[in-house]
């Protein structure tokens, strides 16, 4: 859990956030992604199946991976871990992590 809040949000929506839902406490919920699938140099790529991955991993209690626009590739993943307390994974173990599942997910360098 962060102990800092990483951003300030003011009372205007985030763009593209229809499926984001802000408590009374001011705790911020995604509830769903806007889009399923991201394209990624011709190849479908599906953040939902990089979360799975990437939460199954010991040192992971919360993963959450996006598409995001990229010149050259169209658009890539990017993602956002949450360590278990106590733990540090680095990214070069969570990438070997994820090119070692039977999804056959391969990180870029």
């Amino acid at each position: 859990m962060l102990t800092q809040p990483s951003c300030e949000l003011s009372d205007q929506p985030l763009p593209g956030t229809q499926h984001v839902q802000l408590d009374g406490d001011g705790y911020l919920f995604i509830r769903d992604r806007k889009k399923d699938m991201a394209i990624v140099g011709g190849y479908n790529v599906y953040p939902r199946e990089i979360d799975e991955v990437l939460s199954a991993h010991p040192d992971v209690l919360e993963a959450a991976a996006i598409g995001v626009a990229d010149a050259y590739r169209g658009e890539i993943v990017r993602a956002f871990v949450v360590a278990r307390p106590g733990r540090h994974p680095t990214r070069e173990a969570l990438l070997a992590d994820c090119a070692a599942s039977p999804r056959q997910i391969q990180g870029s360098s």
